[in-house]
């Protein structure tokens, strides 16, 4: 007769073999691309909102599937006391252990959390490398005041490597990036400065010429600091 540990080692390899967070070979061969929506969709589904639920297609919510594993183990000890007490009513001395058959899917639904929490510590890695990584590429500013920008739903999230953001006191748009010498500067008043920056830019362009970016512009004295105390608490 298999003991608990044989019966939790052997279920947690299954699962971790059948794993395509854990198990590099399937993860290779698989169709699933583990970038950051991926990473976040499956760390959605294992831990799910903050009250740890999911919703469905359909509208409905249902728990993820780490509250879940923990739920059921959780009903299995409360079937062991309810157990004890049944058998006490009936005249027979208080069980110490569980029967083999709660044992066994105690057993293995220990394993399947533990498992799941594997994968929630790898995937969470993931993110995080991942933002690293992206926050070292998007280096603000380094094409200089060229005017390009990222849209996200229709809305600019990022222009010329700067994180942009709606101003809570105002409504404008609005560079939030601290690594950026211009943050707490509008838009608008940026597109200005960049419109001079780039001219300067073109004349240095030629035939045979290496295009020499002009020094970055500093904050006009007239521009507002939107992200400044004095600023926010005047629109309050």
């Amino acid at each position: 007769m298999k003991t608990k540990e044989d019966i939790y080692q052997s279920e947690y390899k299954k699962l971790k073999s059948f794993s395509e967070v854990l198990n590099p070979r399937i993860a290779g061969s698989s169709t699933r691309f583990w970038d950051t929506p991926a990473i976040k969709s499956r760390l959605y589904e294992l831990e799910g909102d903050s009250e740890g639920y999911i919703k469905g297609s359909d509208g409905f919510k249902s728990l993820a599937l780490i509250p879940s594993v923990e739920e059921a183990i959780a009903k299995i000890s409360g079937d062991f006391e309810k157990y004890k007490i049944k058998r006490l009513k009936q005249g027979f001395a208080e069980p110490e252990k569980m029967t083999p058959e709660m044992k066994k899917e105690l057993e293995k639904l220990k394993a399947q959390l533990d498992v799941y929490k594997e994968e929630e510590q790898v995937l969470k890695k993931w993110l995080k490398e991942r933002k690293e990584k992206t926050e070292r590429l998007r280096q603000p500013l380094r094409g200089g005041l060229v005017q390009s920008g990222r849209l996200s739903g229709g809305e600019l999230v990022e222009l010329d490597g700067q994180i942009i953001e709606t101003c809570p006191a105002c409504g404008l748009k609005i560079i939030s990036d601290p690594d950026s010498i211009y943050c707490g500067m509008d838009v608008i008043t940026y597109r200005r400065l960049a419109k001079t920056w780039y001219a300067e830019y073109c004349k240095t362009m030629g035939i045979g010429k290496k295009p020499k970016k002009p020094p970055l512009p500093e904050w006009p004295q007239d521009a507002v600091n939107h992200l400044s105390q004095k600023h926010l608490q005047s629109k309050k």
